[in-house]
This record gives C-alpha cells, structure tokens and sequence, in this order.
C-alpha cells in the first residue's frame, strides 16, 4: 500500500493498494502530489494505524503502546482499567486499545514479550503518574493484582477453612506438631511473601499520591 501525507498536518490525503515491488513514484501514486508539502509513504500493513511512525525507507509501522502512553495518544485510565477487568488479558493486546507492546529490545513484536511489561514500573519511571487520578488507578490496579496472587494462592473458602482450622487447633489446646497450625503458618508465610513483593512498588505510587496531594493544597492556599 501507499500513502500520500500532508507534511504539515500529518493527514493522509490519498491511498493506493498497489504491489510496492512497482517502486511507483508519488505521482504516479496521487495525481495532485506536490514534493515540496507532501510526502510519500509505505506501508506493508493491511490497514493504517491510528498512529504510526516511518522508518527511515518510508515504511509506516504501529507505534507502541508505551509510545502511546508517552505521547498521551492512548487513554489512562482505559491501560489499567482493561487488566483490571479482565486478568486473562495479555498486557494490553486487547482489540479495545489496538496497539503492539514493544519488547525488551525496543521490537514491535507480540507475544510473549508484551508479558516482560512492568506497566507500573514504565509509567512511574516516565513520571506519567502526574494527577491524584491516575495515581488512584494505578494504586487500585495494583490491590487488584495483589488481591489477584492471593487468590491464586488460597481462595477465599480455602482461606476461612484454614484459619477456622486454626482457631479450632488453639481452642483444643493448642497439641504440637498439628497439621493444622503448620498449613496456618504456611499461609501465613506465604500470604507475607505475596504482600512483600507487592509492597515496593506500592510505596512507590503512595509517594508519588503524597507528593501530588501536597500540591494540590500548596496549588489551593495560593489561591485563597
């Protein structure tokens, strides 16, 4: 396929599905091309992107997600709020948000790299977590991941069972070596390994929560 660009306004203005083995000119693309505030491009996709990048040959290619996000092209919260609602999304390659996620080498490839992605980590290290909102979403997709690895760990009957097990062991007396204290501490143990891992990373967006409310109040006394 090719395209003909405005230079200035980036709008498409005419497309052609042609073989690009004929190495067409821009004229011969769109009658009315002008060199000098058009621009020819390429593409191999079978449809054009919302947003795109082109690649020094002139080929257009899908921008990331993570480009997106940086650009404020993609919505916020829309990110946090898909994985939230549904845990057996692969990280963002939903057909809502449209976007290849890039790999760890920079690659537009999906798969199993968009899976590598610490979203938290990506837009706190881009300091994209600028107002009390976002951080509110972050934070929430956060419990809700954590609240996720409990689950996969002890479900909620599994876990009342459990601790009701314990309770009935302190109530007999409290016999040693009873199966019943050792699956307590071992999900107890556990439970504290999930929280720890969780823990770090939540800090972080609390801060970032802190920061943004104190200046909401400094933004507020200037005002008054």
């Amino acid at each position: 396929m090719y395209l003909v660009r405005d230079k200035n306004t980036f709008q498409i203005l005419h497309t052609l599905s042609a073989d690009l083995a004929l190495n067409l000119s821009g004229q011969q693309v769109y009658r009315a091309y002008n060199p000098d505030t058009m621009e020819l491009l390429k593409s191999k996709l079978g449809d054009v992107p919302d947003a795109f990048n082109v690649d020094e040959d002139g080929f257009i290619y899908a921008k990331t997600l993570q480009e997106k996000l940086l650009g404020g092209e993609v919505d916020f919260a829309q990110v946090f709020n898909a994985l939230c609602e549904d845990a057996s999304l692969d990280p963002l390659q939903d057909n809502v948000l449209g976007s290849p996620v890039a790999g760890e080498e920079g690659t537009n490839e999906l798969g199993n790299q968009a899976q590598k992605t610490n979203w938290v980590a990506f837009v706190l290290d881009h300091n994209l977590i600028d107002t009390s909102k976002k951080a509110q979403i972050v934070f929430d997709y956060l419990i809700n991941k954590f609240e996720q690895a409990l689950q996969a760990k002890y479900s909620q009957g599994m876990e009342l069972k459990i601790l009701k097990s314990y309770m009935d062991w302190q109530d007999d007396g409290k016999p040693e070596e009873d199966a019943r204290q050792a699956k307590y501490l071992k999900m107890k143990e556990e439970v504290a390994g999930v929280k720890a891992l969780h823990k770090p990373v939540m800090n972080r967006v609390k801060e970032v929560m802190g920061v943004l409310e104190e200046g909401s109040e400094l933004e507020g006394e200037l005002e008054d």
